[in-house]
């Protein structure tokens, strides 16, 4: 029986990911919650954990995810999301263990094309913020120390449990908040997204970790639409009568920089014939279905 480790597994996509494979072929590694104890910045607490193990795959999804925080803590940033990963690819190149690590679309922003297009696996990476600096980080370390290995990049995620770094919410757990209020919700109609969700993701992750050969794989839902129409989709999904108001992201401040485009192309997953993600608009509404929620 093949043994699947999954490191953040209380964490919103981790906690997918426990569910995506059969039973008693996955274990989970966190600092609560889990069948594992672990902080990842602890070298020796995690080689321990992988040796007890024996992983045929050790899946790499805890990371500093806010950009914010990563901006006003640049070494921890670098610590949890790269030098970690150095540690892990190195444990599993000893092991004989496929490493998967989760990383993201702000490896891109640098530059953009013109016409503007999504960015494929082979397109340079070009961060302009730390948080994606230290994952791009994290994808050289994987490949310069592991051989077998699947780097997963994706975007816009939201999922019914808690994301920790963004203080347990996501794009729609906060539009969903602040229609809550009762106040006017801006949202930004010049940034495009294609929003995924964590459990179609753990699926397309649990589908590629035996059967992808090693590489970059750019795993997101099909489509892509502006942050506006994303919370206008969430609202009528949730039957939610919103003050819904456009704005550009010249009107926001933020405590980073932002990619100004960072699209994945994920025609590369589409030709694997590995395939399973969703039309983004039936990901949310399976989600909205699956979501008990009190308006």
């Amino acid at each position: 029986m093949s043994r699947t480790l999954i490191i953040g597994s209380a964490g919103q996509l981790g906690s997918e990911l426990l569910c995506a494979f059969p039973p008693g072929e996955a274990f989970g590694a966190d600092l609560e919650a889990a069948d594992f104890q672990l902080d990842i910045t602890n070298y020796n607490a995690l080689r321990s954990c992988i040796t007890e193990v024996q992983p045929s795959c050790v899946i790499l999804t805890a990371a500093l995810h806010e950009p914010a925080f990563c901006e006003a803590h640049p070494q921890l940033a670098y610590q949890i999301n790269a030098l970690s990963c150095l540690e892990t690819a190195v444990l599993c190149r000893h092991v004989g263990a496929r490493l998967i690590y989760i990383s993201t679309d702000y490896v891109y922003g640098g530059y953009s094309f013109s016409p503007a297009r999504p960015f494929q696996e082979i397109d340079p990476v070009r961060p302009v913020n730390v948080y994606g600096k230290s994952k791009t980080a994290g994808e050289r370390y994987v490949i310069e120390n592991c051989s077998d290995y699947l780097i997963i990049r994706t975007a816009s995620l939201y999922g019914q449990n808690p994301c920790r770094g963004k203080k347990g919410r996501n794009f729609v757990e906060t539009m969903l908040a602040r229609a809550r209020e009762g106040s006017p919700v801006h949202v930004v109609t010049d940034e495009m997204c294609s929003p995924t969700c964590a459990r179609d993701l753990a699926e397309q992750i649990s589908i590629l970790a035996t059967a992808a050969p090693s590489g970059i794989y750019h795993a997101v839902s099909k489509g892509f639409c502006s942050w506006y129409d994303f919370a206008r989709e969430i609202f009528f999904q949730f039957k939610i009568d919103a003050d819904l108001l456009p704005v550009q992201r010249m009107n926001f401040q933020d405590a980073f920089r932002r990619p100004a485009y960072s699209l994945l192309d994920r025609s590369k997953l589409a030709r694997s014939g590995l395939d399973c993600m969703p039309d983004w608009q039936d990901g949310l509404k399976k989600y909205a279905a699956a979501r008990s929620l009190e308006i």
